[in-house]
């Protein structure tokens, strides 16, 4: 049965390893659960960092089921993408594709962005779309993601809020990066449902801010995956408000992201790869992992900053 415990705090969207075959790696998601669960709030899997769209929903099912058995009872939280027809990318999916296996395998909550398209969607049939799956998954906490930059479909505030409306919301996920939507997410959820920060830049800029002490849920960083961890510690500065310790590692990890992460998007899951590779979590003949020494060096130096600003 789903969890009816809140999800709050160090929230991991966990990459999807592969193997030289372009298979889900079982074993090394195993040993990257295993190392990183103790310093983790709740474990999300198929998100963006994970590529969930390219993932079998039977596949996703299956690592789903494999991260229960380590984190319970701790939550485990799957995300469901739909890619239309109309859509350039190679794998059409929909929504009723996950319902089974999903419900079967215990999935605690639902991370649910917008289809993917190429080109927006009205807003009804996004209101349309998000009452068809709130009825494939019925009382499965359901968080909605925000994030125009991968789905072309961003979620205006009067749109968000009629999802919210119409749909059993438990929280909303924000990856857009307009702090101006933000503030006003902020504002109108209290009371309503709960608001977790999709970027740690943005957290590690708000956290040390008293202005947003308490506003929060958790924070969703891909980091989490190389530096468990450092990020639980920054959630946990913010959650206890400590401020000086949520300014020196925020600042830290500001200093640190764009070694790890690279110059875009695209590369951040080669440098994850590289990075759990390196510590020896799956084999380095994969998929994904980045081939410039350059950029290897950089996620090293980047994670020993974090690594780093805990003993200080």
């Amino acid at each position: 049965m789903p969890s009816t415990k809140p999800i709050s705090g160090n929230i991991v969207p966990y990459v999807t390893l592969f193997n030289h075959s372009g298979n889900v790696d079982y074993k090394a998601m195993y040993a990257l659960f295993q190392a990183t669960a103790p310093f983790v709030d709740a474990a999300f899997v198929g998100g963006g960092t994970g590529q969930g769209w390219m993932l079998d929903p039977q596949d996703l099912g299956d690592i789903v089921k494999l991260a229960k058995g380590v984190f319970n009872p701790k939550p485990v939280i799957a995300a469901i993408w739909e890619v239309p027809l109309s859509c350039s990318q190679p794998i059409v999916r929909k929504g009723e594709d996950y319902a089974g296996v999903l419900k079967a395998r215990g999935v605690d909550s639902l991370v649910i962005p917008p289809p993917i398209t190429e080109t927006p969607l009205g807003a009804n049939d996004i209101l349309q779309y998000y009452s068809r799956i709130d009825n494939l998954f019925g009382d499965i906490r359901k968080i909605v993601y925000n994030n125009p930059g991968l789905t072309h479909n961003p979620l205006t505030l009067p749109l968000s809020l009629d999802i919210a409306s119409a749909v059993e919301l438990g929280g909303y996920k924000d990856s857009s990066g307009d702090l101006g939507f933000l503030d006003s997410l902020l504002q109108l959820s209290e009371g309503w449902f709960d608001v977790y920060l999709g970027s740690e830049a943005l957290a590690a800029q708000l956290f040390p801010d008293s202005n947003y002490q308490g506003k929060f849920k958790g924070v969703v960083g891909s980091t989490g995956n190389a530096a468990a961890e450092f990020m639980g510690e920054l959630w946990n500065a913010y959650a206890q408000g400590n401020l000086e310790r949520s300014r020196r590692l925020g600042d830290t990890l500001l200093e640190a992201l764009p070694l790890i992460n690279g110059p875009s998007n695209s590369e951040i899951v080669q440098r994850l790869t590289f990075a759990l590779n390196s510590a020896g979590i799956g084999s380095p003949d994969t998929l994904y992992n980045p081939a410039s020494d350059a950029a290897k060096g950089e996620v090293i130096s980047g994670l020993k900053m974090l690594q780093d600003a805990l003993k200080g």
